[in-house]
This record gives structure tokens, sequence and C-alpha cells, in this order.
């Protein structure tokens, strides 16, 4: 519902495939089918065979999905058709039924097309991993989420075989994917996904980034961040430091002053829950900010000690 935010640690979505069968038959009259292979009676065939995958071939405690979205075949109302195709996608939640699927969904193919005197050529396509949180991360967004909406904002959502491609983010650096609930029947936003009568209750927008904003600052001020300096002699020196929250709260004041805003303009008597606001209402320019803040950081740093070694 809206309002509410999931950040559960672990896998929460699935890995995300494609794949596409083309079938040759023989055309022919309508009127005369023992002439011809028709192409349509044989992907028919397919579509329904493939979900043998899912109710026969895998265990009912391993999570699949194989879905025929598109069936193309056919020129005329009275010709069977001499050639079509199919396309759809399978969601599988582990990695070893994901390398498993395409051999066993083209042997399914290969033998249908046979014996109908068919012949059919499988293509696979590899999308999106599964997406998977840190659970460091993960908890981190809860403690976020707490803050600033407070605990009975926290949702829980048992994960989704749909895909997203901000999984190869999280494949390369821990990371966190929060679902924020937009579901407001009051508003109109009663309708999943992909319907023509999807809509959001946008007023989750300002909530979610909020959300955001929050653990950006958090993973800044908990990060031990690492930096690599010369020293006189030419020797690499690796320091680990925490930024401090008062170093960090300098850096940004000092920064938000690219938006005409400062601590002494915050009209609140918590600056921090004040920056909060600012970075609700201005995300990207905040997230900016932060950015460049944390590099300076590193810079001042490294410029600091590599004085210090010169003297």
């Amino acid at each position: 519902d809206a309002g509410l935010v999931s950040c559960e640690p672990g896998q929460r979505m699935a890995h995300t495939d494609w794949f596409r069968i083309d079938i040759e038959g023989v055309s022919a009259h309508g009127s005369m089918p023992h002439k011809g292979v028709d192409a349509i009676v044989v992907g028919a065939e397919m579509v329904t065979a493939l979900q043998i995958l899912v109710s026969r071939d895998v265990s009912p405690f391993e999570p699949v999905v194989v879905t025929v979205g598109e069936f193309h075949g056919g020129e005329a109302r009275n010709i069977m058709a001499g050639s079509a195709y199919l396309t759809g996608t399978v969601r599988t939640w582990s990695d070893r039924l994901r390398a498993e699927v395409p051999d066993r969904l083209e042997r399914i193919v290969g033998k249908i097309a046979r014996a109908f005197n068919a012949e059919a050529r499988f293509t696979f396509e590899s999308g999106n991993a599964g997406l998977a949180n840190d659970p460091a991360c993960a908890e981190l967004a809860r403690r976020a989420v707490v803050e600033v909406l407070g605990e009975e904002a926290v949702g829980s959502y048992e994960g989704t075989l749909s895909g997203e491609d901000f999984s190869e983010y999280l494949r390369r650096v821990p990371g966190v994917f929060a679902f924020i609930g937009c579901r407001n029947p009051e508003v109109g936003a009663e309708h999943p996904q992909h319907s023509c009568y999807y809509e959001v209750d946008e007023s989750v927008l300002v909530k979610g980034s909020m959300v955001a904003a929050q653990w950006a600052l958090d993973a800044l001020l908990e990060t031990k961040e690492t930096f690599e300096i010369k020293d006189g002699e030419g020797n690499t020196v690796r320091l680990g430091l925490y930024p401090s929250s008062l170093g960090k709260m300098a850096l940004m004041s000092k920064r938000l002053l690219d938006l005409d805003l400062t601590l002494d303009t915050f009209d609140g008597s918590d600056p921090l829950r004040e920056m909060w606001r600012i970075c609700a209402e201005r995300p990207r320019q905040v997230a900016e900010i932060i950015a460049l803040a944390t590099l300076q950081t590193k810079r001042e740093i490294e410029e600091s000690l590599e004085e210090r070694t010169q003297l």
C-alpha cells in the first residue's frame, strides 16, 4: 500500500531471460490440410507443452515461470500458415535452474516439431540477473525508513519474479533495491503494473526521495573510506578513515550554498530533519552535492597528508 517501504535482504527479483521459436511448416489451402504442415497448429502445441517445464519438469518448491507473449503466423483466413513464430520470457530464481532451462525448452520444442514433420529454431537470450540486496545495505535502508517515515512505514514484501536491470549494479557493488508501495484506491491507484489503467499515488515519490537521501547520508557517515597516498619516500600508504558527522555536515552546508540554502536558513529547530526535507524536494541536486562532497573529502585528506610528508 502507499507509503510502505520494503527493503529486505537477499534475493528480491528473478533472473529474466527471453526466447524466440521460429517454426517452418508447409503452406496449403485450408480445404486440403493433408497437403501441408500447419505452423500455427505446431506452435499451439508448443505453447501448451512449454508449461510442462513448470508443472512436471521442475520441483514445485522452485519458482519458475514460462510465458509466451507473442504468437504470429498466417497471412489469409483460408490458407494454412507455412511459418509462425513465438516469443516469450522465462523467470527463474536459482542460478542452477537458469543455466538448465535453455536446454530443457529446446528439447521440448525440437521433439514437437519433429512429431508434426515441421522444423523449428529455438533462440535463447539471457537478460538481467536476479536482484539481491546486500544484508548490511538493506539494514541501513530499513533504519532510514524508520528515521524519516516511522516504524509503521516498514513494509514486508515476499519479492517478485519480475526483473530489474538495477541487478547489474548489485552484482558489482553492495547495495539495496527498495519497493515503495503506491496502491491507493482513493486516488484510483489500484491496478497492477502493465495495466492500461495503471496509476500511482504520487505522494509516495516524496517519501521515497526522503528515504533515499537519508540512506545516502547514513552510508557516507558510517562507511569506512580507504585512501592510498605516497609518502616522502614514494611508498604507498593505505589509510582507512570514518568521516565525522560534523565534517560531513560542514561540507553539505558548503555545497548547499549552490541551492541558496545553508544551515542558517533552516527554519526548524532540528537542522538534520530540515535537511531531509530539502533532500526530498531536490533529490537529484542533493545527490550531486553528496558526490562532490565525498570527492572533495578524499582530495583534501590526500593533499593534507602529502603536505605533511613534505615537511
